[in-house]
Formats: structure tokens, sequence, C-alpha cells
């Protein structure tokens, strides 16, 4: 980037750094904030290209990636933090609820129904995911970073040869070789076309436009080199151009808008970028963008009608004189092609909304939503409108669906976070020129056996019917806990204003994810051209290990003419002692003045039981009791039992719903622990603890404590479904634990007999190199070795960085990798901090959260860009390798010193290095070539 300033642009940009912030100042932002008049902001914009494209092979011609396994690269991709100066939050309404959380638990009638729910692409070795994806006619294309395509047909089923690395159809440069990630998947519906973009890790925007409308066809590359890193990308379908929005450090915060040239991209012809930086800051956050408006549906946006940017104000956090007053702020960008002189930004008045709650621990921590099983927590995002901002022409009025994080725990102060997610549907009538106005809006946490639970990392579309989907990710950390999930819900247009339906799980968590507290930080959700009914929802959950990503698609059925059916309730527990004879309510209602009678059946019952329905036969809308008898002689377990409904002329109308049925004869028996054996030594950190299977168990719950009284339980982990369960955080080393096992099910629960064991003992020690200084080159790489050669060592158990201290011109151009003898590569520190010169810290997993400091001086300890656990249980033994890359030219630097601090399981005997002994029994040494 900085390699086309020259001496005098180098100044300018050092004045306006300085400088702009003064001028930018929270007072600019208010007057947005409270503007009920359109004012225009700023007139020109900066012109980029034109940038002739480049024809790709068809992406179905490119070999696939393998999976990612153990011992392949682990890096994080930064949230890049820019420290507004301004205005101080406003303390206001301490301990007032949110006033639309009780409303948003009034449920929907709302029919959900989902289709395929499959696996989309699993881990990467990029964190966290960036999960996106869009549906088309025939095909759904998922994206997640690193960066990763995976295309499935509308069964769900992942075609051959994918996923493929999108940096792999680029014919050279940047783009080919430096996939960093932060993908954008959309389907331009009013052209047939496909728009896939990442950016790479110095800073350019690599966009394909699909050729035709299949999305495994060829594409027209472009490689677009905007002034300042492009941080968080967020892209829009228009009439007359891709919107574009990112979080940039440039213009002293300034919010960036772009438009590239929609046109000239869907043929192929030389296009050109521009850029405007109008929209002052917000006070009080780092990370801040606005989120351009993407369109659904087959009509289009009025003639004429300029791009639309949003993003929301919360008057406590960002020290607004009117701290009651909440808004969603709105801004318009009219680009003019043929003269960019005449491009405008324009701020549309602004619309309030409820107040809502952005204090989340504080309102700068990333890493503020609990999760069960660790003190990690999960990034929500909370200053940014949510990918992605969906809009609607219905000829009769038009409209803006969106989400963002907001904390249904009313204070403003400490660490209590109940995420939830404010939604909001604008309407617009009479076109161009009048006002957005607030319809509705909503606070989205769960139902009433919800009040702990943490909903976040939503996406938001309206179908053809005006019925609306919300998708999330959801954690609780009361019993039962719930692990990082996901789940969807949605409102039929002629629901209550403001409500939801109950939850409808997609997929379960199994364990926390720790090491990093980076969530999503996107996902999608999409709706189906094919019938402007179906959705298509991607994101992120973890499945055990590592992230993976879910990819599930469902109906409102009500958006389809026809009829529905919703039981009451959705799921019954029963112990058959004192429920022999469960029964469910199941109401059958005509849609879309749809009158036929209805016949009732049931599939997947519990083996030797049968169904029977009152009112079968009947015309909707009408009621029937569904009893689901003999359970007495069937056996415990779990089921899932879809109710069908089939009437109509042939080819007859059928719909599906599913209840489930937890069914338990008697009380379990109590299970019996095996492995690690009662008294058992030497265990590992993270055990892996073993029990025989109890008769009658639907589940288990595992606790560890330091006392056999289980007066101090330092580990659970509740409902598991097995008979083995890997502790997901580490024990202390040398420490006597007891654990024990509790057998579930619906009549009862039965505990093992405890048994105990002791944890191994850990060794560690720091070793310096003594391979300093070293010079670092411009724009190439410093390598630095170390061999270990012990005759009797032990398994890694914990990594530093220790004393990493050096100077550098440029710190943005510097990234520091660590590789392990067994070829792990982990990204301990990537490229930050811009202009800022030198380096002096340490890096460590378990340092309070947050970022190093501009420039990163000082001594302090952090935490790295990528977890330093991902060397857990390698051996220490091989080559060590340190790699410090420059990734652009001018400016150089030296390493002075580093260390690493390396623990081990159990205590070292006789080390050598080098092929020779150090004569150290306790204690590792090493020394660097």
């Amino acid at each position: 980037m900085k390699s086309r300033l020259g001496t005098s642009a180098a100044c300018c940009l050092l004045f306006c750094l300085l400088v702009f912030p003064l001028l930018a100042s929270p007072a600019a932002a208010d007057i947005s904030a409270n503007s009920s008049q359109r004012q225009v902001l700023a007139r020109g914009a900066e012109s980029y290209g034109p940038v002739t494209p480049f024809l790709t092979r068809p992406m179905s011609d490119l070999v696939g990636v393998e999976a990612w396994q153990p011992g392949d690269p682990i890096r994080e991709v930064p949230r890049r933090f820019y420290p507004v100066p301004g205005a101080e939050p406003v303390a206001f309404g301490e301990g007032l609820a949110d006033p639309l959380l009780e409303l948003g638990r009034s449920p929907s009638a709302a029919t959900i129904v989902l289709d395929v729910n499959v696996a989309g692409t699993a881990f990467t070795g990029a964190t966290p995911p960036d999960t996106v994806g869009d549906v088309g006619p025939s095909h759904y294309v998922q994206a997640v970073n690193a960066t990763r395509i995976a295309i499935f047909d509308k069964n769900g089923v992942l075609l051959p040869g994918y996923p493929i690395d999108l940096s792999s159809l680029a014919p050279g440069g940047g783009c080919a070789t430096d996939n960093a990630g932060d993908p954008i998947v959309l389907y331009d519906q009013l052209a047939d076309r496909w728009f896939l973009q990442e950016f790479t890790g110095a800073g350019l925007l690599c966009i394909y436009v699909s050729q035709t409308s299949d999305p495994t066809g060829a594409y027209y590359f472009y490689s677009f080199d905007p002034p300042d890193f492009p941080d968080y990308p967020h892209f829009g379908v228009w009439s007359d151009a891709y919107y574009g929005s990112t979080n940039e450090a440039g213009s002293g915060g300034n919010q960036t808008t772009y438009a590239f040239h929609r046109a000239n991209m869907l043929t192929g012809a030389p296009a050109t970028m521009q850029r405007l930086t109008a929209v002052p800051p917000v006070s009080g956050y780092g990370f801040q963008t606005l989120t351009p408006v993407d369109h659904d549906g087959a009509s289009t946006p009025p003639g004429g009608a300029p791009g639309i940017f949003m993003r929301h104000f919360d008057g406590e956090a960002h020290g607004s004189p009117v701290p009651a007053t909440d808004l969603l702020q709105m801004y318009e960008m009219d680009v003019d092609w043929v003269t960019p002189a005449n491009t405008t930004v324009t701020t549309l008045p602004a619309i309030t909304i409820a107040d809502f709650n952005s204090w989340m621990v504080n309102y700068t921590t990333f890493f503020s939503v609990p999760q069960p099983g660790t003190s990690t927590r999960l990034d929500p995002i909370r200053e940014a409108i949510l990918n992605r901002l969906s809009y609607r022409n219905f000829g009769s009025h038009e409209v803006l669906v969106g989400t963002f994080a907001t904390n249904r725990n009313a204070a403003t102060s400490g660490t209590a976070v109940e995420a939830g997610l404010r939604w909001f549907e604008l309407r617009r009538v009479g076109g161009i020129g009048n006002p957005w106005t607030l319809f509705q809006e909503g606070t989205f946490g769960g139902d009433t056996n919800s009040a702990t639970a943490n909903f976040f990392m939503g996406g938001i579309a309206m179908d053809g019917a005006g019925n609306i989907a919300l998708g999330y990710s959801k954690t609780d950390t009361a019993v039962p806990n719930v692990f990082p999930s996901i789940g969807v819900t949605g409102r039929l247009a002629t629901d209550t204003a403001g409500t939801m339906s109950p939850e409808v799980p997609v997929v379960a968590g199994v364990q926390a994810q720790t090491g990093t507290g980076r969530w999503g930080d996107y996902a999608a959700m999409g709706v189906d051209p094919a019938d402007d009914c179906t959705f298509w929802y991607t994101n992120e959950y973890m499945p055990g290990g590592s992230w993976g990503t879910r990819v599930t698609s469902f109906v409102i059925e009500e958006c389809l003419f026809g009829f529905a059916l919703a039981p009451t309730p959705a799921a019954l527990d029963v112990c058959v002692a004192s429920d022999p004879d469960p029964v469910y309510s199941i109401a059958v209602s005509s849609v879309g003045g749809w009158s036929f009678t209805v016949d009732l059946g049931a599939t997947g019952l519990p083996p030797g039981t049968t169904a029977s329905f009152t009112n079968d036969g009947s015309l909707p809308d009408f009621v029937s009791a569904f009893t689901v008898n003999g359970v007495a002689g069937s056996s415990t377990g779990s089921y899932d039992i879809d109710v069908t409904g089939t009437g109509g002329d042939a080819p007859p109308t059928v719909r599906t719903t599913q209840v489930t049925l937890n069914l338990a004869m008697a009380n379990p028996g109590a299970p019996v622990n095996t492995t690690p054996a009662n008294g058992a030594t030497g265990v590992s950190l993270q055990p892996t603890l073993t029990w025989a299977a109890a008769p009658e168990a639907m589940g288990y719950d595992l606790e560890v404590a330091t006392d056999a009284g289980f007066t101090n339980i330092v580990y659970s982990a509740p409902g598991l479904p097995g008979t083995s369960h890997q502790l997901g955080t580490a024990l202390d080393p040398s420490t006597q634990y007891f654990w024990r096992v509790t057998a579930t099910n619906v009549c009862g629960e039965a505990t093992s007999t405890p048994f105990s064991f002791t944890t191994v003992i850990i060794s560690c020690a720091t070793f310096a190199s003594t391979n300093v200084p070293q010079t670092i080159p411009d724009n190439a790489s410093a390598v630095s070795t170390l061999t270990i050669l012990p005759a009797s060592g032990g398994t890694l158990v914990d990594v530093n960085v220790k004393n990493l201290v050096g100077t550098h011109t440029f710190m943005g151009d510097i990234e520091f990798s660590l590789r392990s003898p067994a070829l792990t590569n982990v990204v301990v520190m990537a490229r930050a901090c811009g202009t800022a010169e030198n380096f002096n810290l340490n890096l460590d997993d378990q340092a309070a959260p947050g970022a190093w400091p501009c420039p990163p001086v000082g001594g302090g300890t952090y935490r790295p860009s990528n977890p330093l656990s991902g060397f857990a249980s390698e051996s220490s033994t091989g080559v060590w390798t340190l790699t410090i890359t420059d990734n652009a030219s001018i400016d150089t630097g030296q390493l002075q010193s580093w260390s690493l601090e390396l623990c081990i399981e159990g205590a070292s005997a006789v080390i050598f290095v080098d092929g020779f002994e150090s004569g150290n029994t306790s204690l590792w040494s090493l020394s660097f070539p």
C-alpha cells in the first residue's frame, strides 16, 4: 500500500491522520444521528481503474482442496481496531429492561420445517470462518475463510471436486497467492449471475462475477487496490452498482462506502471502483462499518434509486446529548459513472427505535458472550448491522429488514451479558424521495425458558409473502448447557408486530470454543429465487475440536398455498409409569383459501406403538388429538415422529411436521466408571473419561471436582449422549481430582461410584535465542531455526513466545509465524498496527483478551493472533522455525531477541541440544544455531 506514496503524499497522509480525527468529532456523528432532513455529506468520489478483467477457466476445472489436517497452518484473521477519540459514554436508564423483549416472547403462528440440513465446509485452519453463502435457481454456494468455495445442489449434496480454493481461480498476482479471507457470496437475481469476493493480506479486493448463471463455470476476475486495508467488507447487489463498505483507518476513521461498476462487470468490460469516506465515525467504537443494502426478489428497486447504507446508533454508548434516543442511521450513495465528481453520499432522516443496550462487558471489548465450560467469551459483532441488510420491492411499498446484537440484560456496568438480536422492518411508500419509516421491530431472546441463553451472529431475510426468517448462534451457560449451536426462527406477515416463532434448532454444538473468542464474523440468510419461499441459512457452530459450518434450508409453510400443521407441544417427556398414553394437539389450518379434507398419519413411532387421530379427514381449520398408543410395550429412547397430512386433488398436497417423544420405561441404572482407573496417576491435563453404559439411560452428566464430596466442581458436561468424553478445558498439573457420571432419563437418575486420579507433573523452562540480531529484509522473509534432540522428553502442553523484541519501520508489513517439529504452522502475530514502528512483547494464550497496543512495545503480554495451543500434544523433538515475513516494499527492520517458554508433561531426564548432553535433569536447555 505505502509503496505508492511519495514523500509529499506520505506527509499529506500523516497530516490527515493527525488532524482529521479532530475534525471528525462525535458532534459530527450526532448531527448525522439526529438529523430529520436529507443532508449531502460529500460530493466527489475517488475513482480507481478502470480495471481490465480476466476471464477465468471454469471453476469446475479446478482441483478440490484437501481438508485441513493437524500440522497444517493455523491462523486467525484479525478484526482491525482503529480507536476513535470522542465523547464519553453517557449513563442512562440503568436497569431498564429491553421494552421489546416480552413482546418478542409472544409466539408467532409461523410453521418452520427444516428441509436440507447438512454439514458445510469444515475447519480450514483460519479463524473465524466468516461463513457466508447464497442460493440460486439450482445451487447453493458457500464460502469460508482461507477462502474455500463449496457448491451444493438443491438437495444439499456437495458437488464432486469441492470445496476449492478461490485464489486458484485468479490468473496471478496477490489474489492468486494470498487468500486472506473475509469472503462474500451473493446471487445477483436481477442478472442471474454470481458475485464472489475475498481480500488479500496486502489489501486487494478480489472480485469474481460469473460469466453465466452457472456458479461452476467461468468468472470475470477483477483485482481492485483500495488505498487503505478494506477490513470486514460487506457487499450488496443493486440496480446500478455492487455497493460495498469496509472498516478502514483512513480519513480519520470516517466510514468508507464503495461502488463497483456492475453493468460493466456483468459483461466482462473494464470497470471502475468509486470510493467515498464521508460518514463520520461514532465515538466509543474502534471497530465499525456501515452495511449496504442487498436486493432480494424479482422486482427491481425504483429506477434511479441510489444505493443505501445503514448503521445503528446507541445514544448511551456513543455519548449522545440525547442518550435516551437510539437510532437507525441511513445514507445514500448516488453514483455517477461518467463524472465521479458528481457522486454523493447523503444522510437520510434518522429513524428512532426502541432503546437497546450495547454494553457487553463494556463498549469496546470484542469477546463478551459467555459459553459453558470455559471462561472464553465469544464476539457477537455488536458494532455493525449484520450480514445481510435485505431489501424487497412489493410494488405498493419497499421493505428493508436487518438485525444487530444487543444485550437483553439492562445493566450498563459489570460483565453480565444475555445477548439477543434486535431486528427491524422498515418500509417506504411512494419510492425515491419519500421517507423510510419503522414498520415493526423486535428483540429475539428465545422463549421464557431461554432467559439465560445468548442469541447472536444473526442473519435475516423476507420471503415473497412478507414472512421473515432469522437465523442465529446460541449459547447457554445454565443447565442444560448449550454449546455454540445454530437455530432459526421466523414470523408471518400477519403476526402481531415484533413477534417471532419459538426456537427451531438446526444443529447442536458439543463443546465450547476455547483459545479464541472470535466468532462469525458473518452468517447469511438467503431466499430461493426458484419459489421465493425457501430460506437458506449458513453459520458456524462447534461440533467438537474446531469450528464447523452448517447449511440448512426451510420454508415458512404459510408462504405456500395449502395447509399448515402446528403441534402442541413440540416435545413430550414421558415416563410410562405415570403417563401411558401421551397426547399431542395437532392444529390443521388452511393457507391461502385452500379447502380440502386432510388425512393425518404418523411415522417414526416408537417400536410396538400405534397412532390415532381425532377429527381425521376433516376440512381445515380443525384440531386433532394425536395419541401414541401402547408405549408401555416399547423401549426407552428419544423418538422424532413425523406427523403427515395429505389432502387435495392429485397430486395431493402433503405437509409434515415433527414432534419429539422422550420415552422412558423406568429409572436408569448407575453407570460404572472405567478409565482412568481409580487412583490413576500421571493422567493428562485433558483426559478422556469413559464409563460403562447404564440400562435405561438417555444421557449422562459428567462432573469433575477437587474433593470427594463434589463441593468444588471444576468441570461439568451435562447431557452427553455417549459413554466417553474428553475434557474441553485443561486441569491443573500435579493435582488430585474426583469424577462421577450420572445417568438420566425422564423418570429419574442414578450416579456412579466416584473415581479419583492425579494429573501429570509439568516441567517448564524459557530458552533464549543466541542467533540474534537477524535482519528483516525488505519484501522477503527472515528465518531462524532451533533443533532439540532430547534423550527423553515429554508431550507439549504449553508454548509461549517471550521477549519478542526488534525494530521495523512499518509494523503493518510484517507477520510472525512459528512452525513446530511436527510442521504445525501458527501465525502468532498477523499484520497489524499500520505505520507503527518496532515491537517488544510476549505472546501467551492465557493473556487477557484484547489486541496488543500499537506500536506493540513496552514488554507486555498479549494473546497471539492464533492460539499457540495448536502445538499441544506434539513432541518437542526436532526443528522449530520462526519466520518473519515482510509483505511490502520500502521498510526493513531487525529481530533483536526472542525466546520460547516450553512446558511438557512429566519431568525431563537428560536433555541433548544439537547432540550434546545439557546436564539438566529437570528443565530443558535449548540453543539457537
